[in-house]
């Protein structure tokens, strides 16, 4: 019964560590996919000029809304939801707001939707 005993544990161990092993990962590190460059990151394509105008007035909460009410009646709908992912991806790693809706838009206060764009990518890419 003990060998029958530390068969099953033998069988269970070796096919945990087979589960393990997998197709062997080429990469070694030093050159990130393109796949791997943005996983998690709100989409700034090519951070592509969004043809906009407008500048984002971060003096209250309610005038940055209606800074982003302005650009989304300019631009399309997938610039718009970048523009917003990139704001929320800037509120929760922008560690001098620390998550507050009221800094994160003062400290965004006269910038273009592009260059918030471009913010949040370089912060990604540290």
């Amino acid at each position: 019964m003990r060998n029958i005993n530390k068969s099953l544990i033998f069988i269970g161990v070796f096919v945990l560590l087979a589960a393990g092993c997998g197709k062997e990962d080429t990469d070694n590190g030093n050159t990130p996919s393109s796949a791997d460059d943005n996983a998690g990151m709100p989409s700034t394509a090519a951070i592509r000029p969004s043809g906009s105008s407008v500048t984002l007035d971060g003096s209250s909460v309610a005038a940055f809304e209606n800074s982003l009410a302005v650009f989304e009646a300019e631009v399309s709908d997938e610039d718009y939801k970048r523009l917003k992912s990139a704001i929320q991806f800037l509120l929760v790693y922008d560690l001098s707001a620390r998550g507050n809706k009221e800094k994160l838009y003062r400290n965004l206060d006269g910038m273009t939707p592009d260059q918030v764009l471009a913010l949040a990518h370089e912060r990604w890419k540290k």
